[in-house]
């Protein structure tokens, strides 16, 4: 049996999660600096004056910003793990919630396009243009299947609705060139 082929990472997914963690990691050193600030300031300052905060409601707050900086560290460390890797017999799709064997016989043809071929910026709105914005000149590859390896709505909860070009349930698409 032939070594397996090379992994190719999956772009799109890359760049979602390195616009979330940065912002998630932000939030959680925010609400540790603002816990650090309410406890610290009217030991260190007792001229100004700074409303008073249960301890409880310190610690509870100083936890969810400790608990969202680990997630924001989790976010950085698995944002280049999701790939495809190409089989003798079928396709593997791995992200880090997500591991699809996608056989050859599902899939009806493949081909490349353009990221500004498969989304149009001039029909997105808002966010989604401004998410989509920097991959328009990328190249894709986009595997017509016969049919999804799992129910759209499963997929959805793992992988973002840009892998989905349009409405139709055997259009799935993953970004791996670059």
């Amino acid at each position: 049996m032939p070594r397996p082929a090379h992994r190719h990472r999956l772009l799109l997914y890359t760049y979602l999660l390195n616009r979330w963690w940065r912002a998630v990691m932000a939030c959680g050193v925010t609400l540790l600096l603002l816990t650090a600030g309410l406890a610290l300031i009217p030991y260190y300052f007792p001229q100004f004056p700074v409303v008073w905060v249960a301890d409880w409601i310190l610690w509870i707050t100083a936890g969810l910003g400790a608990l969202t900086v680990c997630g924001a560290l989790f976010l950085a460390s698995i944002r280049k793990s999701a790939y495809v890797q190409v089989f003798p017999d079928h396709l593997r799709l791995v992200t880090p919630f997500l591991r699809l064997r996608i056989g050859y016989q599902r899939l009806r043809r493949t081909y490349t396009a353009e990221m500004s071929q498969l989304f149009p910026l001039k029909k997105l709105r808002g966010r989604k243009r401004d998410i989509l914005r920097p991959l328009v000149g990328r190249t894709a590859v986009v595997l017509e299947l016969r049919q999804l390896p799992l129910s759209r709505s499963a997929l959805s909860l793992f992988l973002s609705p840009f892998f989905f070009p349009d409405k139709t349930p055997a259009w799935p698409f993953w970004s791996l060139t670059g």
